[in-house]
């Protein structure tokens, strides 16, 4: 459809194949991959943990650094 219809390139493909779905091998690849994702998940978490208690640590560095005794008080967040 919408092309020259001399142009041997642009030709209309139409592809067909019969694939079988059998349940328990398809429920065993999903679940295969829900482990996966878990796990990268789990990684990826304790990886975004880390770089906040970095964060944390560079800022306070920084304040004492400067002598900023405004902010010196500062504590880790009571949620961690």
């Amino acid at each position: 459809g919408g092309w020259s219809k001399d142009n041997p390139y642009l030709q209309n493909h139409v592809y067909e194949y019969k694939e079988e779905i059998v349940p328990q091998k398809l429920a065993n690849k999903i679940m295969r991959l829900r482990e996966e994702i878990a796990s990268e998940w789990d990684e990826d978490l304790q990886l975004l943990s880390k770089e906040n208690d970095e964060m944390w640590r560079s800022f306070f560095e920084k304040v004492r650094e400067k002598g900023e005794d405004a902010q010196a008080h500062l504590q880790m967040p009571a949620f961690q």
